[in-house]
């Protein structure tokens, strides 16, 4: 069964080919597609710009804010699972969400040949953390909670949700300014 991307693309969402990756289907979806299981107007796209943007201006590293802005593009032909039903999946149904994640890890490297990217261990490590620590700074302004968890802090990113057409924007701006190959 086929999934009908923005640009009309025709894609079996679990057997992506790199013809069919588009950086303006995954700016489209992803800006759709809201934080939170759609408790909140921020969008994924937004997440990943912002992610990008603090890891270039507290790090100056291209490559882990490319990293970061693809961290979650799978989702633009898969969706997302949230961390509460990945972890009963885990419990009850392993060989799915084993399945689910390395698709989704597959395609995150797909993207990173398409567009050019070329990261390290200590880019992924960068990337995880600041996907960790921007939970505290997108939560505390859409729904009041602050606090840290373990080591970790907040990234101090003041968060005012983009409309969605403003976010797709933003994400292939951010894009053309870190990929090699856009």
């Amino acid at each position: 069964m086929l999934t009908e991307m923005h640009s009309g693309r025709q894609v079996d969402p679990f057997d992506l080919k790199m013809e069919d990756i588009n950086l303006n289907d995954i700016a489209y979806h992803l800006s759709g597609i809201n934080r939170y299981n759609g408790a909140t107007r921020l969008t994924v796209a937004q997440h990943c710009v912002l992610g990008a943007q603090k890891i270039l201006e507290d790090t100056g590293n291209i490559r882990a804010a490319a990293g970061f802005l693809l961290h979650d593009a799978p989702e633009a032909y898969l969706q997302d699972m949230t961390a509460p039903i990945k972890s009963r999946f885990k419990e009850h149904f392993p060989d799915f969400i084993n399945w689910y994640e390395k698709l989704h890890e597959n395609y995150f490297w797909m993207l990173i040949i398409k567009f050019g990217v070329c990261i390290s261990r200590s880019d992924l490590d960068l990337i995880k953390e600041y996907d960790l620590r921007i939970v505290f700074d997108e939560e505390k302004a859409l729904f009041g909670h602050e606090g840290k968890w373990g080591e970790w802090n907040p990234l101090g990113i003041e968060i005012t949700v983009w409309g969605t057409a403003w976010a797709e924007h933003e994400y292939r701006v951010m894009a053309k300014k870190l990929f090699i190959d856009s």
